[in-house]
């Protein structure tokens, strides 16, 4: 009873939670379908890939407690056989949370103006995906799944590793741009706050679960706990990237709201607030200060850009 409730018990846990943070896909995915056909081609079919990945990776699950549960009712053995649909989760759920680590990443690169973090946030986020097929795959090469968690462990904590890593590091690096401009405009630290205050969670939510993927991968090899957080794992990066895209229009109302910036600070907000480089307007030399463009008249109309 004990071992079908550490593994069985643990796969219909995290099926339901999956399926309940699916339920919230849905609905920040339908939001952001009415809402973002202004975003460029690019974004546009990120999201979608994000919501067909997220679909495939919600329907296999389901395959996976059916067969179980259903399917081999009452046979304990079946329970440690590999199946298509156990295999198909990682590389589903590796290849959403590379999607959004790397947009991210990108976010990175427009805050800061440079490479180098974002791409080895990059590095790390396509390493990572590479293994997770790896992972779908290697399973078939032995008899169980027993045996490849005594030969081929590594293979699942080594990327899980890398994942967290990636995940400290976007988010370190998004607070640090953040803070850095925090101080250049202080009737502006509200906004800049809830900003900071997202990308903490976001960022701390993630991050605790893959380190708990690990933890638990490491320390209790006889249950399935680590393939219960994998379930919910990708959901957990969807709703952090469609939460942040959707809620673009409410900063961007509460950035008009803020009467009291300067020009110079409604641009600098405008790019902490939405990040988009593409529609970036041209700036004369003459109006430019760290990059930034800047309005002729210090009391010239200036109009927020569209980021994602």
């Amino acid at each position: 009873m004990e071992l079908v409730e550490v593994t069985l018990g643990a796969l219909e846990i995290g099926g339901f939670l999956s399926t309940v943070l699916y339920g919230i896909v849905l609905v920040q995915f339908y939001l952001y379908v009415r809402g973002g056909s202004q975003d460029p081609l690019w974004l546009q079919a990120m999201v979608w890939s994000i919501g067909l990945l997220e679909t495939a990776h919600t329907l296999v699950i389901w395959s996976l407690l059916y067969t179980l549960t259903v399917k081999n009712f009452g046979n304990v053995p079946a329970i440690f056989q590999h199946r298509v649909s156990l295999a198909l989760i990682f590389p589903l759920a590796g290849i959403v949370g590379s999607i959004v680590q790397s947009f991210f990443a990108y976010r990175v690169h427009i805050l800061s103006g440079h490479l180098l973090i974002p791409t080895i946030a990059w590095f790390g986020a396509v390493f990572r995906a590479v293994c997770t097929i790896v992972l779908c795959i290697k399973p078939f090469t032995v008899a169980n799944i027993p045996e490849f968690v005594a030969r081929y462990l590594w293979l699942v904590v080594t990327p899980m590793t890398i994942n967290v890593a990636v995940d400290i590091l976007n988010t370190s690096a998004l607070c640090f741009y953040l803070i850095r401009g925090r101080s250049e405009f202080r009737s502006s630290q509200k906004i800049i706050d809830s900003l900071l205050l997202f990308t903490v969670e976001t960022g701390l939510i993630t991050s605790f679960c893959g380190m708990a993927i690990v933890i638990s991968a490491l320390t209790m090899r006889g249950n399935y706990v680590d393939i219960a957080l994998f379930m919910i794992y990708p959901k957990l990066f969807s709703n952090s990237i469609l939460t942040s895209l959707n809620a673009r229009q409410d900063n961007r109302n509460r950035w008009c709201a803020s009467a009291d910036f300067t020009p110079r600070a409604r641009i600098q907000v405008s790019q902490a607030v939405t990040l988009e480089l593409s529609s970036r307007p041209k700036s004369r030399p003459s109006e430019s200060i760290s990059g930034l463009p800047l309005p002729v008249s210090s009391h010239a109309e200036t109009k927020p850009m569209d980021f994602p």
